[in-house]
């Protein structure tokens, strides 16, 4: 009996042990899959952000929150709506996120409506956010006042721009004055006015667009100093390398254009 006792005791010793391994590596899992979810994360809840939501690769509705204000702004792209590729030259900007729905999806909804519908179906949308960033656009779109804005995509695009002209420009960008420079280095012309064109609408100051003369193969932001929320944002959207000079140049931010950019849809 005793023998019987002894080996039972070893028995659930043993479980407990097992038992105790498998919950800490499943908490260890846990942890770096919420590390990285955070470290994805995109909205932080205090800067502008916009998303563009598709639905048959068509652009139906962008949503432009802006914290600082209290506000977030829908736009109901009238018609077939707007391909990804020509975003920039009929409305002149770069979404910060992206939502990829089905043909079945209703947009009817309101924004918060709109926003909970992503969270529930998040596993069937296809989007560049996180969860933890549509839990936080939930949040975001229930505690600022809603705008809803209708317009028809016109070949004209200047009509289009006009009609929401400074709705995607970043306050904090604004007012942080950061001069920027735009160097065309494709080899194709018209890419640096083109940029121009987006950054403008982000509110950034950009001070000079030229084409180099030697085309550059890598894309490349070159700063000087300290790392303003403007560069971190640039830097975000065009997806480019980041460099730190030690000499300043005609502006704080240089961006250079190179080959690997002419094929972007984003500008």
């Amino acid at each position: 009996m005793k023998k019987s006792a002894s080996q039972e005791n070893k028995g659930l010793k043993t479980f407990f042990v097992f038992t105790g391994i498998v919950l800490f590596f499943i908490l260890i899992s846990l942890t770096v899959k919420a590390f990285f979810v955070i470290k994805e994360s995109k909205f932080d809840g205090r800067h502008h952000f916009t998303i563009t939501i598709t639905k048959e690769a068509k652009i139906k509705k962008i949503i432009v929150f802006n914290p600082p204000q209290s506000k977030t702004t829908t736009v109901d792209l009238q018609g077939d709506g707007v391909e990804e590729q020509s975003l920039n030259q009929l409305l002149g900007f770069i979404p910060d996120a992206t939502i990829d729905t089905d043909k079945n999806f209703e947009m009817d909804s309101d924004t918060p409506g709109l926003m909970r519908k992503f969270g529930l179906k998040y596993a069937s949308i296809k989007t560049d956010l996180t969860l933890l960033d549509i839990i936080k656009l939930v949040i975001a779109s229930h505690k600022t006042s809603n705008d809803q804005t209708q317009i028809a995509i016109q070949n004209n695009n200047y009509e289009n721009k006009s009609s929401i002209k400074n709705l995607f420009i970043d306050d904090e960008i604004s007012s942080e004055d950061i001069t920027v420079q735009v160097i065309n280095a494709t080899g194709t012309s018209g890419m640096g006015r083109r940029l121009e064109n987006v950054l403008v609408n982000l509110g950034c100051n950009v001070i000079s667009v030229t084409t180099s003369q030697k085309t550059v193969k890598n894309s490349q932001i070159q700063y000087f100093g300290e790392k303003p929320y403007t560069l971190e944002k640039i830097g975000r959207l065009l997806k480019f390398d980041t460099v730190k000079i030690d000499k300043k140049q005609i502006a704080d931010i240089v961006v250079i254009i190179g080959e690997d950019a002419k094929s972007s849809a984003s500008f």
